[in-house]
């Protein structure tokens, strides 16, 4: 009878693809994740480079429901008292929605002695949507060392990449000058990840759009 010997020298060709596993896997789930990033921004290049940091801002925010605008209203001031505003929101029952939101915001401001007005637009974005697991693969031809030789094998995986359920959530915002005539000084769009967790997404954009107004040295 003849044995067939595998020599050392053969192992570590088998188990290449193992040393590789780790890293594809990886890239595979970083390529999968999503971050909220600014979509567009504008600045007026005729508003005198000024920051508007210690002044008062009334936020108002227009969403498709009570809880959301409030979730949203509270979570936008508290990002812009960071920056040393002095934010302020309107009364439950004064908030107003809709494209001419800010200008009939106006009056609020200009009552509270408002330097300004930040108003911010939430949408559902459908764009975004992530139903569950969407990826699987097959790793195989590796070995593993045991009380033997090495020996063959495979592995498949299957994994939800870009998130396990939930919707994309957009936001428009924009400043207004509520001291002067109700001219947009700064406006920003940006889209928060597919998830279940509004608050979460809320978070993300108040902290990526104020973000970006802080780096535009308005505040």
């Amino acid at each position: 009878m003849t044995m067939k010997v595998i020599g050392e020298g053969h192992r570590p060709a088998s188990r290449r693809p193992a040393r590789f596993a780790a890293p594809l896997l990886a890239a595979l789930l970083a390529a999968g994740c999503a971050s909220t990033e600014i979509g567009a921004q504008w600045t007026d290049p005729q508003w005198p480079r000024q920051s508007l940091r210690g002044t008062t801002v009334l936020v108002v925010c227009d969403a498709p429901d009570t809880t959301v605008r409030l979730l949203c209203e509270s979570r936008f001031a508290a990002r812009l008292a960071s920056l040393g505003a002095r934010p302020v929101t309107p009364p439950v029952s004064e908030q107003t929605g809709g494209p001419s939101g800010s200008q009939a915001a106006l009056p609020a401001a200009r009552a509270a002695g408002a330097r300004s007005i930040f108003q911010t637009t939430l949408r559902q974005d459908n764009s975004v949507v992530s139903t569950g697991p969407t990826f699987s693969f097959g790793i195989g031809g590796f070995g593993g060392s045991g009380g033997g030789g090495g020996v063959g094998g495979g592995v498949g995986v299957a994994m939800p990449v870009g998130g396990s359920g939930g919707t994309g959530l957009a936001a428009s915002s924009t400043l207004v000058d509520a001291a002067g005539n109700g001219q947009v000084i700064w406006s920003a769009r940006a889209t928060a990840p597919a998830a279940t967790d509004v608050s979460a997404q809320i978070d993300e954009l108040a902290n990526v759009l104020v973000g970006a107004l802080e780096k535009a040295a308005l505040f």
